[in-house]
């Protein structure tokens, strides 16, 4: 596993304990991000960690995230860029026609499951629900 996804992973899952902790009441959690702040670390039981991660990836976790590259042309069944979708991957379609005609299909799919689609140069950008696209710099 890469080094940045495990630190994630590992990030992820203290501050889900964490928010769970205070959530419950449970003032330990002040201490901690205390002496956090004082001594430059957590109290981590990294074996928790370790197995958390592990059920994770074996319920299908998001790790297996993919951006697919492709042609909207009209040649490829939407249903099989929408199973590209569907699956939790990011599609970047370079448009070759009339979007509007192309993208008919495709859009309602992913929007009523809650998926996004930005039109960006000459590509369409089709997102899971779950991850946006940023355009704010644009």
């Amino acid at each position: 596993m890469v080094i940045g996804k495990f630190l994630k992973k590992v990030m992820a899952i203290y501050l889900k304990h964490a928010i769970f902790k205070r959530a419950s009441g449970d003032k330990s959690f002040a201490g901690e991000c205390e002496r956090a702040r004082m001594t430059g670390g957590f109290d981590l039981d990294l074996q928790t960690v370790e197995q958390e991660i592990e059920e994770n990836d074996d319920e299908g976790g998001q790790s297996d995230r993919r951006i697919v590259l492709g042609t909207l042309d009209g040649t490829t069944d939407e249903r099989e860029w929408f199973s590209v979708v569907d699956r939790g991957d990011v599609l970047v379609l370079a448009v070759e026609g009339e979007l509007s005609e192309l993208a008919a299909d495709l859009v309602p799919r992913v929007k009523e499951r809650g998926g996004n689609l930005v039109h960006f140069r000459e590509f369409l950008i089709v997102t899971p629900a779950g991850v946006s696209v940023d355009s704010s710099r644009l």
